[in-house]
């Protein structure tokens, strides 16, 4: 959402899927967080309103959290063997 095409800084309010909701920090910001846990991986939605008078925007923003690959070194099992 590209927030400079208002005048006046808007009134804003970001919100998630039940999911998500809760990991939003600061709501009503223009910059506001999300705080994701850890071990969460799937998918959810936030979405994004904001308003100055008559002009009215909204947006929303899929995510897709997936895991991190495992590690697996294959190999001898010793860097330097006869040092």
């Amino acid at each position: 959402m590209d927030f400079n095409k208002f005048v006046d800084t808007p009134t804003v309010l970001w919100s998630g899927d039940p999911t998500a909701n809760a990991w939003i920090k600061n709501p009503n910001s223009l910059n506001a967080e999300l705080e994701i846990p850890d071990q969460f991986f799937g998918q959810f939605e936030i979405y994004v309103a904001a308003n100055e008078g008559a002009c009215t925007d909204m947006d929303t923003f899929l995510f897709t959290i997936t895991p991190a690959p495992e590690l697996m070194l294959i190999g001898p099992s010793a860097i330097c063997p006869d040092s």
